[in-house]
């Protein structure tokens, strides 16, 4: 579909030749503007953005986002989710949400918060973190993920049915989908979607056409963080405490990694994996081709979500009240 902007390029009457050289800059603008899209689904922000140093003090902060330009990080202590300017750590805002805030995604418009004790999704708009609307989805809403047009929501409580809840932008509900035990984060791979379920120690892949079930692969210990780098998917593993890389043709564990104890983000940063890990509060960097551990670093404790802006990882930091950079 060709966007608004695309097709006010075409309302000026012109020539014949001027006309057909407008319509196919409006089609240029049309294919960007998807390209756009898929690289907002599938986080690969590498080579986007190169940012400074910043450091943001809150209550507790727990998952970030980031939207090309800003970060976003939930704020559990508060109910609320910050704005920071990547370029320079500005705090731009700070927004309520629901009760416990947990994960949070860009859309290319809005920015999507889901609220674990209240088990609602708050809906933002991005340009002003406007309020667009909250959204019931299932007892526990934790992870968040978009796949390029739609929303995906993980309700981690059996009163939330161990389900995923998909959303379409205007917020209304398409569908819920039952998955594992304790489903926490959730990533989206370019076609499916695929779900850390903490309490069974599996990864849950659903068609991100219609959420009908692809495959479920155990797990070796209890699946926190979800990542796509490109061509595999990575899992942060508690209690083994471990990041795998998983063949997305199968569900197989085809390499392993030793992290921090209790593992919960991870992010991809075009070449390696980072993972905060909760209860020592350090950040394991992982090569992505072969699995080697390439440093560790210490953060603070309740170490958490973790986000790539293009030129740096930024980690939660709960005890510390701070989004740290590395």
């Amino acid at each position: 579909m060709i966007s608004a902007e695309a097709l006010k390029a075409l309302e000026v009457p012109l020539p014949s030749h001027a006309t057909q050289q407008r319509i196919v800059q409006a089609a240029a603008l049309a294919e960007q503007e998807q390209t756009l899209l898929a690289r907002i689904a599938t986080l690969r922000w590498w080579g986007v953005n190169q940012a400074n140093a910043l450091l943001f003090a809150g209550s507790w902060p727990s998952h970030l986002a980031f939207d090309g330009a800003h970060l976003w990080v939930t704020i559990p202590g508060d109910n609320r989710v910050a704005k920071l300017r990547a370029s320079d750590g500005a705090l731009l805002g700070s927004y309520a949400t629901g009760l416990g805030p947990r994960g949070v995604a860009f859309d290319g418009l809005r920015i999507w918060v889901a609220n674990n004790t209240d088990g609602t999704v708050t809906r933002l708009l991005a340009s002003d973190g406007s309020l667009l609307g909250t959204v019931a989805v299932g007892a526990g809403a934790h992870g968040v993920a978009f796949d390029g047009s739609s929303v995906w929501v993980t309700n981690n409580t059996p009163a939330g049915g161990n389900s995923v809840t998909r959303l379409a932008p205007t917020g209304a509900v398409l569908g819920t989908y039952p998955v594992g035990t304790n489903p926490v984060g959730v990533a989206f791979d370019g076609t499916d979607v695929w779900i850390a379920n903490e309490g069974s120690g599996s990864l849950t892949r659903l068609s991100g056409v219609d959420g009908a079930l692809v495959g479920t692969y155990p797990m070796p210990g209890a699946p926190y963080g979800v990542a796509f780098d490109g061509e595999f998917i990575w899992v942060s593993n508690g209690t083994s405490n471990t990041g795998v890389k998983v063949q997305r043709s199968d569900g197989a564990v085809v390499a392993s990694a030793p992290t921090g104890n209790a593992p919960k983000g991870v992010v991809f940063d075009g070449e390696a994996l980072w993972v905060p890990a909760y209860n020592d509060g350090v950040v394991t960097k992982v090569r992505a081709s072969d699995a080697a551990v390439l440093g560790t670093i210490n953060v603070g404790l309740q170490a958490w979500g973790a986000a790539f802006d293009g030129a740096s990882v930024y980690v939660a930091v709960g005890s510390a009240n701070s989004v740290r950079k590395l």
